[in-house]
């Protein structure tokens, strides 16, 4: 009698569980599709509708917050909120790829229409350009976040962005060589444009690198919290890069700038090889033609070279 019991019971005990899991099994998706996930860091809180997106962004925002609070000379600055970063897979489509805000006491939002259309350097661009809006707010409010010029967030913007792409620079040292750069008068007046392009304003990254190279990076905080509290300070500019000998001293701004573009569009570049080239080349190392062992051997591959290392 027990065993008829037990043999009821197993079937409809099975049957439950098969249910049961398929009724866990059925709500999964839609628990994963209105999924939030959220990183944070001292200086970004990341929103999004994935988790390796927001742990992309997390990691991306601390490497321009480093980038950024370096530049500045303000490392280990504490600011009253965070900047709220968010990752909106479908928005509606007449929305911009990326929106920066600023509310009441400085608080400045990111909100991306994460896609394929975004790229690490439109990401890291616009990570810095909230960075600097903050800043700016911190020192001048309103006006001050108003006064931003584009040059200071192409400057920590691509210098950030170059850490992770060191081969861009390159490229825009070719794009100099070609096109040239605007005036000097043009990059430091210039605000900032409604919409971010791609390599655009490398500009203001030559300027800020160019000055650091005088060492006087120091000034260039000084310099930009002035450009903030008053506009551009282009009758400033020559202290910027006055420090390295007498030569220096007689330049005037348009000539300095004159003879930046000329240096970087002189500059020699070695690129990489292709990946045809170096395979070729490689080949070639691995060529063992000729070779031969003190026994009349012939050396045939890398194996034969490391067992005879001691006869090479």
């Amino acid at each position: 009698m027990h065993a008829s019991f037990a043999g009821r019971m197993v079937p409809r005990l099975w049957w439950a569980l098969l249910i049961t899991v398929s009724i866990f099994a059925s709500d999964e998706p839609a628990e994963s599709k209105n999924a939030i996930f959220s990183e944070r860091n001292a200086q970004y809180e990341i929103v999004a509708q994935d988790r390796r997106s927001a742990q992309f962004v997390h990691e991306l925002s601390e490497s321009v917050a480093g980038t950024a609070a370096r530049m500045l000379g303000e490392r280990g600055a504490v600011y009253p909120t965070r900047i709220l970063v968010t990752l909106q897979e479908l928005p509606p489509e007449d929305q911009p790829l990326v929106r920066l805000t600023v509310a009441e006491r400085g608080s400045v939002r990111v909100d991306f229409r994460w896609s394929n259309a975004v790229d690490l350097e439109l990401t890291t661009q616009a990570l810095a350009h909230a960075y600097l809006l903050r800043y700016a707010y911190s020192i001048g409010g309103d006006e001050a976040a108003a006064r931003l010029p584009e040059w200071a967030v192409s400057a920590i913007g691509q210098h950030a962005y170059l850490l992770l792409r060191p081969a861009m620079q390159i490229a825009w040292m070719e794009a100099v060589a070609e096109s040239g750069l605007s005036d000097l008068t043009t990059v430091l007046t210039r605000p900032m444009p409604s919409e971010y392009s791609r390599g655009a304003g490398i500009a203001g990254y030559w300027f800020w690198n160019q000055v650091r190279k005088y060492q006087t990076a120091n000034l260039m905080r000084p310099y930009l919290q002035a450009c903030l509290l008053r506009g551009p300070q282009l009758e400033s500019i020559e202290q910027l890069y006055a420090q390295n000998g007498p030569e220096a001293t007689t330049m005037a701004p348009d000539e300095w700038w004159q003879l930046v573009i000329e240096t970087i569009a002189s500059t020699d570049v070695n690129r990489y090889e292709s990946l045809a080239s170096s395979q070729e080349w490689i080949g070639l190392l691995s060529e063992f033609k000729g070779l031969t062992l003190s026994n009349g051997a012939e050396m045939k591959n890398l194996k034969d070279l490391w067992m005879n290392r001691k006869e090479v």
